[in-house]
């Protein structure tokens, strides 16, 4: 992706995504909220907001977004499968809403009974947050999982009732507001 030739004073960054080799010119560098990558690929920055991404990584995600807002199951799919880049257990952060959505939820909008079972049967998309005992709700020390995998808990987890959007909808909320209750 990059070519620029890097030297002590002009230091090389990871996409935090990836992992590819960028520089930091606006053609190599795209930049995520925080909370759009997993917890394990965050820096030691505490004060970190934002991430710096490669362009091939954003476009990919936001392709993919689309695809699921879009109900398009097969675009969906091949963007999956031909990358195996993309974040399943994040949230999608839109410049365009004020609103962050889990793939889950994206699925819902779109109204696309064989998309949502892809994201759930197949690619075991979450559908609750688990807590390990003694982490309070909201904190980074919650993970995401799926109720497909209940045998996988290695401490206690209470599970919090379905993930919510940023503004707190639910999957069945959202199902509610565009009527799409297959």
């Amino acid at each position: 992706l990059c070519d620029a030739n890097f030297t002590l004073f002009k230091r090389p960054r990871h996409c935090r995504n990836c992992g590819i080799v960028i520089c930091s010119k606006f053609s190599c560098v795209a930049h995520w909220p925080k909370r759009m990558i997993p917890e394990t690929f965050y820096t030691k920055k505490k004060n970190q907001s934002r991430v710096s991404v490669c362009t091939s990584c954003d476009i990919i995600a936001k392709r993919f977004h689309h695809s699921l807002i879009c109900g398009q199951l097969d675009t969906a799919k091949e963007l999956f499968e031909t990358t195996r880049n993309i974040n399943l257990r994040t949230p999608f952060v839109a410049r365009s809403s004020s609103e962050d959505f889990f793939p889950i939820h994206s699925s819902i909008i779109s109204g696309n009974v064989k998309l949502l079972r892809w994201l759930v049967d197949d690619q075991h998309c979450p559908l609750h947050m688990a807590e390990h005992s003694g982490v309070k709700s909201g904190t980074s020390g919650g993970v995401l999982q799926s109720l497909r995998d209940p045998h996988r808990q290695s401490s206690p987890r209470v599970f919090t009732p379905t993930i919510k959007t940023s503004k707190g909808r639910s999957v069945i909320d959202l199902a509610a507001e565009t009527k799409n209750m297959d």
